[in-house]
C-alpha cells in the first residue's frame, strides 16, 4: 500500500470520525431543544392561562362581565388548546424520538386539524380583541350599542365555526 492511499484512508476515517461525533452531537442538541423548550413553553404558558382564568373568573370580574373579559376568557381557553395540541408533539418528538402523527393517516389528520384549528380560533380571536379596543377608543360612547354581551358571543361562535369549517376542508383533502 502506497503512502498515498494510507493518507487517504486516514483522512477519510477522520472525516467519518468528525462526522459521525458532528451527527452525535447534532442529535443531542436537537433531543436538548425538543425537550427543554417545549417542556417551558408547556409549563409557563399553563400555569399563564390558569392564572389568567382565576383572575376574570374573580369575584370583582363576574358582577359585571365586559366583552373583553369574554374575549379573554375565551382566548385563554384557546391558548390552552393551542399548547398542549401543538407543543406537546414537539415535546413527545424530542423525549422519546417518535412522531405520534405517522402512526396512522387519521391520526396525522385529527391532530393537524386541532394544531390548525385551534391555532385559527387564537389568531382570529385577538384580531377580534384588537377590533372592540379600536372601536372602544374611536366611538367610546357607542361601543355599548355595537358591542354587547350578546354580540360578542356571537362573533366568538362564528370565529370558532368558520374555523372549523376551513380547517375541516384541509382535514378532507389531507392524503400523505
Amino acid at each position: 500500500m502506497s503512502i498515498c492511499t494510507q493518507e487517504s484512508i486516514l483522512v477519510n476515517s477522520n472525516d467519518s470520525a468528525s462526522s459521525y461525533i458532528q451527527m452525535k452531537s447534532m442529535k443531542l442538541l436537537n433531543m436538548v431543544l425538543l425537550v427543554s423548550v417545549p417542556s417551558v413553553f408547556i409549563v409557563f404558558g399553563t400555569v399563564g392561562n390558569l392564572v389568567n382564568l382565576t383572575v376574570l373568573f374573580r369575584r370583582a370580574f363576574s358582577k359585571k362581565i365586559t366583552c373583553t373579559a369574554i374575549t379573554l376568557r375565551f382566548l385563554a381557553y384557546v391558548d390552552l388548546a393551542v399548547l398542549w395540541t401543538s407543543v406537546s408533539r414537539l415535546f413527545i418528538m424530542g423525549l422519546y424520538d417518535f412522531d405520534f402523527r405517522s402512526t396512522s393517516l387519521n391520526v396525522c389528520r385529527t391532530h393537524k386539524f386541532w394544531h390548525f384549528f385551534s391555532l385559527t380560533v387564537s389568531n382570529w380571536t385577538i384580531v377580534l380583541l384588537a377590533f372592540t379596543r379600536y372601536i372602544r377608543m374611536t366611538y367610546p360612547f357607542r361601543v355599548h350599542i355595537m358591542f354587547s354581551q350578546c354580540r360578542i358571543y356571537l362573533a366568538l361562535t362564528v370565529i370558532f365555526l368558520l374555523a372549523a369549517s376551513t380547517c375541516l376542508v384541509y382535514y378532507k383533502n389531507y392524503t400523505e
